[in-house]
């Protein structure tokens, strides 16, 4: 361990000072060079490598016992541990680009009985990100999920698939049989040929599906070749759906909302055994307060309200009623979610805690 913070320590040194300890004089192991620039390199290529040549300096023999690395992208193999006074080996250095866009540094270091320090050798280069990382069947895609980031209840918006034809035959697009409430698919039916790129957009009707909340959701794209009748590919879509309050002007009437924790603790519950709780709303502004949407992470958790408007200077009922689930003990969370007409909170955020424990454990403790 002392030898590895030792390295870290020196390889922070390297970069601050830009001197290596390799070539310094008096040193014991010695090296063709001490940097290897791969220059601009291709994420689709896979795997690239490079030789460094070892030299022992020493007049004793040395063994070089530990080889450190920075991550997991960088794979180093020495040809032979030991070395004679004199005597050169090879050492093998991979670098893994994928997933590591953009430039890149990484240091290798070695020591061992009969070395005086951690001797450090690099690897640099510039990794130039794929333009279709995603590999989906015969498809390449930029990403499988679409992600909206945030919409207004009542607003239309359009993502757009980008995908590309790595076959040797053309591929067939056609429109999905059915599609999620709100949602529909927009240049297609597609015939794409062979190393054809081409962008398929999926427009968004927010309101028409009465979505709130963190909406996720998904669909099917049907693709055939004349090798192959069916190569249906999912993709995903998700949002986080806020209610449009652009038209609330100064001085108008508004709910205001005034919520109960925001975590609740159910205590132990034994395996597949109900148990309830209940928080109250209020609302102690001026204008109806709305309940839009209620959800829950698990279907083991139902929260339901009394009523979903509430009118000024009332309350409603919020319950929980918690199944725990038969084989899943110890210590669980869950997340509840409300969304409401509230500009100054219009979504609540609850989590819930439950330690679910066997039958036999719950009625011993009471």
């Amino acid at each position: 361990m002392n030898s590895l913070i030792r390295f870290i320590l020196l390889v922070l040194i390297a970069h601050i000072t830009f001197s290596h300890v390799a070539l310094s004089q008096g040193s014991r192991l010695g090296f063709d060079r001490d940097t290897h620039n791969f220059g601009q390199i291709k994420e689709e290529n896979g795997l690239i490598s490079t030789r460094f040549t070892l030299q022992n300096l020493h007049t004793d023999t040395i063994h070089i016992s530990k080889v450190y690395k920075e991550c997991g992208c960088t794979t180093p193999v020495i040809d032979n541990e030991w070395l004679s006074p004199g005597q050169s080996t090879d050492m093998l250095v991979q670098f893994d680009p994928d997933g590591r866009p953009g430039p890149f540094t990484r240091a290798i270091g070695l020591s061992g009985p009969g070395l005086d320090t951690v001797y450090t050798v690099y690897i640099t280069g510039e990794v130039i990100p794929d333009a279709y990382p995603v590999k989906s069947g015969i498809l390449y895609l930029k990403q499988r999920m679409l992600d909206f980031g945030r919409l207004w209840h009542d607003q239309t918006d359009t993502a757009w698939i980008e995908v590309k034809n790595d076959q040797k035959e053309t591929l067939t697009i056609s429109k999905p049989e059915a599609m999620p409430i709100g949602t529909r698919l927009i240049n297609l039916p597609h015939q794409l040929a062979p190393g054809e790129e081409a962008q398929i957009g999926l427009v968004w009707d927010v309101a028409a599906g009465n979505y709130w909340t963190q909406t996720a959701d998904h669909f099917t794209l049907p693709i055939s070749a004349e090798s192959v009748s069916k190569l249906d590919q999912q993709f995903y879509f998700k949002a986080n759906i806020e209610e449009n309050f652009a038209s609330t002007l100064p001085g108008r009437d508004k709910p205001a909302s005034k919520l109960p924790a925001s975590k609740v603790d159910l205590g132990t519950v034994a395996a597949g055994e109900q148990t309830s709780y209940d928080l109250t709303i209020e609302n102690t502004g001026t204008a109806p307060l709305l309940l839009r949407k209620i959800k829950s992470t698990c279907s083991c958790l139902k929260i339901t309200s009394s009523t979903d408007k509430v009118i000024p200077g009332d309350k409603a009922v919020v319950r929980l009623d918690y199944t725990a689930p038969a084989d899943l003990l110890g210590e669980h969370y869950y997340i509840g979610l409300v969304a409401l007409n509230d500009p100054a909170q219009p979504q609540w955020r609850l989590t819930v805690k439950a330690m679910v424990e066997p039958e036999a454990a719950v009625l011993k403790g009471k």
